[in-house]
């Protein structure tokens, strides 16, 4: 349990079996709404692809007391600053087990789904200072709600009168095609894509796991990061290749867990 300034927040730590050589990288892992840590790491696999990178992976839980409905408060001001709300909150579980663990400081990443992939956004603009990079999975731009309302539309549209955009740390983005709980567009917009054209980095297109993908890698550019996005046909609001026996999650198509985790090295170092 984290007990800091901004509140308190459960949370689960999966530490891989085999010893560590030296600090690992941690990856912060935010459930989508009506979720749990432990739904989360079944319907994701992501503590299967922890064994393999050697990775430590933390699963903070949303109190009902904080959303009714278990969701991430990414559409609320109070929640969209670095220094307070539940950006602080998440920051000082980090922390916490960098206090306990021995945590490589360049290697600290974050990713969710839906209202956790929001969430991810929000540290991925709010504390570049603390997440190397972030993996969004069916989720919307940082600042594109204010309110319950805007968020709900946002969520329909993809359009947002707000700011949000692009992340301030390199990001990977998934997004199905049939998701009709958070518009594609809100995927487009995160990585910076003109969703008309489909265009704007080096794109190719595959099948993974029976299900077609489209994947555009955006390089660097001044001040903006590297953005990969991926658009995957007939996917609806569930984490691609992952577990059926948890809930939002397909079984078909690209590993998104596995694809995540490569991207965050590949952008912060190590290996797979």
């Amino acid at each position: 349990m984290h007990n800091g300034p901004a509140g308190r927040c459960a949370y689960r730590l999966y530490v891989p079996a085999r010893k560590g050589e030296g600090p690992r990288p941690l990856l912060v892992m935010l459930h989508g709404c009506t979720q749990d840590p432990e739904d989360f790491a079944t319907g994701t696999r992501m503590n299967e692809i922890a064994e393999e990178a050697n990775l430590l992976v933390a699963y903070p839980e949303q109190d009902r007391s904080a959303n009714a409905h278990l969701c991430w408060n990414w559409f609320d001001p109070a929640h969209q600053r670095g220094g307070s709300g539940e950006p602080a909150i998440l920051g000082g579980i980090v922390e916490d087990i960098a206090r306990s663990h021995a945590v490589d400081r360049e290697r600290i990443f974050a990713a969710g789904l839906s209202a956790g992939g929001a969430m991810a956004a929000v540290l991925g603009s709010a504390r570049p200072d603390l997440f190397a990079a972030v993996g969004i999975h069916s989720g919307l731009p940082y600042a594109s709600a204010r309110d319950v309302g805007s968020a709900l539309a946002v969520m329909r549209s993809g359009k947002a009168a707000a700011r949000g955009g692009v992340p301030s740390v390199p990001t990977i983005v998934f997004h199905g095609t049939r998701d009709t709980t958070v518009h594609p567009a809100n995927g487009d917009r995160l990585a910076g894509l003109n969703p008309a054209e489909q265009t704007g980095g080096d794109t190719i297109t595959g099948a993974a796991n029976g299900r077609a993908f489209t994947r555009t890698r955006c390089p660097a550019r001044g001040s903006r990061p590297v953005v990969e996005h991926w658009r995957v046909e007939g996917l609806g609001h569930a984490w691609s290749g992952g577990n059926a026996s948890g809930s939002f999650a397909d079984p078909i198509g690209p590993d998104a867990s596995r694809e995540m985790v490569r991207f965050f090295f590949e952008v912060a170092g190590g290996n797979t």
